[in-house]
């Protein structure tokens, strides 16, 4: 006595049958297809990874992370001999920047880049900051002199590894801004 009818028991074999229509595919239709995945891929990473492009992501990422005030992320940015005219290393900077910018209540930073000099390992970041926000009376004073400044600020960018997003920021200047008689504790 059959339980099972008749249609019931050809299932496996059609189901079967439709699985291994995938692997009669052509070998040189799916390695056709390979080849032109991994040439879009390695095309979208050389546009990715040029010099030029990468400096300018880190630039915009700095500022985005200022803005944000995440100082343990914004360390990351900066190289281990960082040096500025002012005589600030990696340290000062970020604990001034911590100390200057706590003072406002919301906080926004533009500044695209105006241009961009690369030379070899190294490369010039040349862009006008401006800072919008609202807070106490040391981010008005904050945000009043950098809105003045009339010159570009200058960062200057170093590759440090063979990788080609391993940039860090090694200085950073501008012409107009004096930090006389002030000091942090």
């Amino acid at each position: 006595m059959r339980i099972w009818p008749a249609e019931s028991r050809r299932i496996p074999a059609t189901f079967g049958r439709y699985l291994i229509s995938l692997g009669g595919m052509e070998l040189r239709k799916c390695a056709a297809w390979a080849a032109i995945a991994l040439a879009g891929i390695s095309f979208w990473c050389f546009w990715l990874w040029r010099p030029e492009h990468q400096v300018r992501l880190h630039q915009q990422n700095l500022l985005k992370v200022i803005e944000s005030r995440n100082w343990e992320k914004a360390a990351g940015f900066f190289d281990e001999k960082y040096a500025d005219r002012w005589g600030d290393d990696k340290a000062n900077v970020l604990r001034g920047g911590r100390e200057a910018l706590s003072q406002f209540l919301a906080l926004g930073l533009t500044g695209e880049p105006a241009e961009i000099v690369m030379d070899g390992d190294r490369a010039r970041v040349m862009a006008t900051i401006r800072i919008q926000g609202s807070g106490g009376p040391l981010a008005t004073i904050v945000s009043e002199r950098v809105n003045a400044l009339k010159e570009p600020f200058e960062f200057d960018w170093i590759h440090r590894s063979a990788k080609p997003w391993d940039w860090a920021l090694a200085r950073v200047d501008q012409p107009e801004l004096e930090f006389s008689g002030v000091e942090l504790p």
